[in-house]
């Protein structure tokens, strides 16, 4: 019975006896054998039981159904294979076009190759003819330098025997040569200056004059003999005072005169002066923006020369808007907050421009006014009695000014009113009072003094007369 159940699970597929064990809640797990003979254990314990019978009829037919799946799935799988096939003569035909073509590509290539072969040869030939012209030139330049030092030699040689045979003796010749040579060691060679030198008096920056010498004395290949012979020869005016305090044995040595202008002129010594001149520049009356920026750009630079370039440009903005006059402007400039003198020279413009194109839109009104024709005697007397109330106002003006804030009355000794104005008896005067009074003047009484000059009494008179040949005639008196 075991025989017959293992040879009817022997012919179910992999699937259907997995099937068989998930149903009955078995491990489906391992090989065929191991499944088939899980599966005969679980039908014989069933068989036991009474089910056995059922179960097989079940079997078989869940196995029909699985061989009908089997079938359909070898069918999809044939025409899977079918298409797998026709895809492959696809790419056998698209490699042999494929094969073509690069065969293709090798041919052209091959004929560009060549093309290029054929180019190089070219261009191995052209240069192997400039090699030989440059040879061949070679050859020539050095067949003319052996000529020249050839003319040179008999040059010399005939120079030699025209100035042997000047001399008497042999040995005044080798003495004149040796003298010739000793001085020919030690006299500098001067070459010809192709730039032009612009004079130093001494007003101008020493460090700037200083970096164009530089320049100017590299292009023209000065040794330091030459550049002492024409920065001596450029010195002007108070620069060339320098000359005096070097000694004669130092004139040629250009470092000891350039340390002189460089003690007399040059930034070191001007550096406390600049920073001076900027905490006491203001923007002149006729003076622009652009060159008030320029003046505190320049004494910036040699007050602050060793700062970094940041704080140079932060002090000298803030220098910058302190001169600036126009309060306006100044205000502007503060709100602005820039950063740099030429943001703030630039913001400082514009606002200007704007406040004059402003003043300039303002357009007054003229009232109309009716002419008539007045009496000339109202008219000089208008403008006398004008006049009067003026001289009038000045004069009282001027009394004002002499007037003291803490007067004090001589009678009763208080401030506030003047012994004129005292409205207190002599006889209620406190004794205290009089005596401090007395103290603080200094004197034992107040009896003897003298009113000022600006406290005396004077009236003014305006006479007015009139006469048939010169009109109206006026005299301003004042009497004190």
């Amino acid at each position: 019975m075991a025989d017959l159940h293992r040879e009817s699970l022997s012919k179910l597929t992999v699937a259907a006896l997995k099937d068989e064990l998930s149903a009955r809640n078995l491990p489906t797990s391992g090989l065929k054998d191991d499944l088939i003979e899980r599966l005969r254990e679980a039908l014989e314990r069933e068989q036991s039981c009474g089910g056995i019978s059922d179960n097989v009829g079940e079997t078989n037919e869940q196995s029909k159904k699985a061989a009908e799946e089997k079938q359909k799935e070898e069918s999809a799988l044939e025409d899977k294979v079918t298409q797998l096939l026709s895809f492959m003569t696809e790419m056998k035909a698209g490699k042999v076009e494929m094969k073509t073509e690069m065969k293709a590509g090798q041919v052209e290539m091959k004929a560009g190759q060549a093309e290029m072969k054929s180019e190089m040869k070219e261009i191995n030939n052209a240069v192997k003819v400039a090699n030989a012209k440059v040879e061949e030139f070679e050859g020539r330049l050095e067949e003319m330098e052996k000529k020249f030092e050839k003319l040179k030699q008999e040059m010399e040689v005939q120079v030699t025997e025209e100035s042997r045979e000047s001399y008497e003796t042999p040995q005044e010749f080798g003495l004149a040569a040796a003298n010739q040579s000793q001085n020919a060691r030690y006299m500098p060679v001067v070459n010809r200056p192709c730039m032009k030198l612009l004079p130093y008096d001494g007003q101008t920056s020493w460090q700037v004059y200083k970096t164009q010498f530089a320049i100017v004395a590299e292009a023209n290949g000065w040794d330091p003999i030459t550049k002492a012979r024409q920065l001596a020869s450029s010195l002007r005016a108070e620069a060339a005072d320098i000359l005096r305090t070097i000694p004669d044995n130092e004139q040629l040595n250009f470092d000891a005169l350039s340390s002189a202008l460089e003690l007399r002129f040059g930034e070191k010594c001007l550096k406390d002066y600049s920073r001076l001149q900027l905490n006491t520049r203001q923007q002149k009356p006729n003076e622009t923006l652009q060159e008030l920026a320029t003046d505190i750009e320049k004494l910036s630079h040699l007050a602050f020369s060793d700062c970094p370039t940041e704080v140079r440009e932060t002090l000298a903005v803030q220098y910058f808007v302190d001169g600036v006059r126009d309060v306006e402007i100044q205000k502007a400039l503060r709100m602005a907050e820039t950063k740099d003198l030429k943001s703030a020279l630039v913001y400082a413009i514009k606002f200007e421009a704007a406040q004059q194109a402003s003043r300039r839109d303002r357009h007054f009104i003229r009232g109309a006014e009716v002419k008539r024709d007045e009496d000339p005697l109202l008219k000089v007397m208008t403008q006398l009695l004008e006049e009067f109330r003026g001289m009038k106002q000045r004069s009282g003006e001027e009394t004002g000014k002499f007037k003291r804030n803490n007067a004090r009355c001589w009678k009763c000794g208080a401030e506030g009113h003047l012994q004129r104005q005292c409205q207190a008896r002599q006889d209620q005067r406190p004794r205290s009072l009089s005596r401090n009074n007395t103290q603080e003047n200094g004197s034992g009484g107040l009896a003897g003094r003298r009113l000022p000059e600006n406290e005396k009494p004077h009236f003014e008179v305006l006479q007015i007369s009139s006469s048939s040949e010169n009109g109206l005639v006026t005299n301003f008196l004042r009497c004190a």
